[in-house]
């Protein structure tokens, strides 16, 4: 009698943990396919953040040309030798003032 509850129990307990299992199994199949999914998406957004990336160095390095390639040095010369200043954002150097 004591032999055949203990079997009762331990099927009732396989069982369950066989259910278990299962749903376990469910819920890990779930979350991978939510990762694949952001994932998917995430490369969506790839060319959008190129976009957005190279627009903000624009902003910051005052055109799309500086931005792509660094601007190659610039000579401003004067017959008299004299300091020029040059307007901010525009011309190279960014407003500084050039010693010829």
């Amino acid at each position: 009698m004591n032999s055949a509850a203990f079997e009762r129990e331990r099927d009732r307990l396989v069982a369950e943990i066989a259910e278990n299992l299962g749903k376990c199994v469910t819920a890990v199949n779930q979350l991978n396919r939510n990762i694949e999914n952001v994932t998917s998406v995430d490369d969506g957004f790839s060319s959008v953040y190129d976009t957005w990336s190279r627009f903000q160095q624009a902003l910051a390095n005052g055109s799309y040309a500086d931005a792509e390639q660094p601007a190659p040095p610039q000579l401003l010369a004067r017959e008299n030798d004299e300091t020029i200043r040059l307007p901010p954002g525009i011309a190279p150097g960014r407003g500084e003032t050039l010693q010829l």
